[in-house]
């Protein structure tokens, strides 16, 4: 059994992630299907915990135990904790991954992203059933998808408002962004070959997600000037959730994003795109936040005061759209000119 002051120190830091002792004593009952009783006493270190009740609380609340050597940081791989069979998996372990954050106080979110962000493309079905369509037939090999055309049948609509819920939760948090004038480049990229090779199932469909990414553009332009998040048809005015975004072409960054309150962190870095790797190390967790900072403060902010830069940036944005839309077109007419 473990000693007493470490169980003490264990529920210490369970404790801070929920709003009070009574749901704490109802997410220990659950994970260990006790009764509340139990889960009290556990808590309060009437009742020692179990080896396997120790590792049980500790994969549900993805707490990571002592052991390792000095400066070593324990990560957990998505694909590997369960392996993605379908597009289902995928949103389901994001969800988790968010329900960890759920009831921290005073969360603050960092994004750096080399594309378009995530968070954003979840709200958006059509583009986002395309990417996991991409992530299906590439890194997840889904062999049933390898011979098919991208379609939008493909993909289960309760997984899309599923993907729409998190991304509703996320415009929830206050966040600080860094992003480069390559934020579409990926995604424009992925549309002009797919309609190349003739994987899409119908010809408007390409046109379909365009028409998407740029109201994800227009939107994401919205919140800047507004310097707040709020869910698409929101009125501004009524959101006080911070949001600022920063320019940076200096230093290529891969997708690391931060979720930091005064008790807890999570760390998600991308790894084998879209899997990444997750950690709740606090040490690590402020190292990143202060990392954030630093470079904050050498980008160059596109908000509320620096509207000739955000309109020179989101502008440059849709220029990268219209050309895409212009080669899309060309390309339907030179194939339908064909037949």
């Amino acid at each position: 059994m473990p000693p007493v002051n470490f169980q003490d120190s264990f529920f210490h830091q369970l404790r801070n992630r929920f709003k009070d002792k009574k749901s704490l004593a109802e997410a220990v009952r659950e994970a260990l299907d006790i009764s509340i009783d139990g889960a009290y006493r556990r808590i309060s270190g009437r009742s020692n915990l179990q080896i396997d009740e120790l590792l049980t609380l500790a994969r549900a609340f993805n707490v990571h135990l002592p052991g390792g050597s000095d400066g070593e940081v324990r990560f957990r791989f998505n694909n590997r904790n369960r392996s993605i069979g379908s597009p289902a998996d995928y949103i389901d372990q994001l969800e988790e991954q968010l329900k960890l954050v759920h009831s921290w106080p005073d969360k603050q979110l960092y994004y750096a992203t080399p594309d378009l962000p995530f968070l954003y493309e979840l709200m958006s079905p059509n583009l986002m059933a395309f990417k996991l369509y991409i992530f299906g037939v590439t890194s997840w090999g889904f062999q049933e998808w390898k011979n098919k055309p991208f379609s939008l049948r493909l993909i289960d609509p309760a997984v899309l408002d599923k993907a729409r819920a998190i991304s509703n939760y996320a415009y929830r948090v206050p966040s600080k962004e860094i992003w480069s004038s390559g934020l579409l480049n990926a995604t424009l990229s992925q549309l002009e070959y797919m309609a190349m090779v003739s994987k899409f199932s119908e010809k408007e469909l390409p046109f379909t997600i365009l028409d998407e990414v740029s109201s994800i553009v227009d939107h994401l332009e919205q919140m800047a000037q507004h310097g707040v998040k709020f869910v698409p048809g929101e009125d501004p005015g009524n959101s006080t959730v911070p949001f600022s975004i920063h320019y940076n072409e200096l230093l290529y960054i891969s997708t690391t994003i931060s979720i930091n309150s005064p008790q807890a962190s999570l760390l998600f870095l991308s790894f084998i795109t879209p899997n990444y790797l997750v950690t709740t190390d606090r040490e690590l967790g402020e190292e990143v936040r202060n990392w954030f900072e630093e470079l904050l403060g050498e980008a160059t902010e596109l908000g509320q005061n620096t509207k000739k830069l955000r309109d020179w940036y989101f502008n440059r944005l849709r220029a990268q759209i219209d050309n895409t839309r212009r080669r899309l077109e060309l390309h339907l007419n030179v194939s339908d000119s064909l037949l």
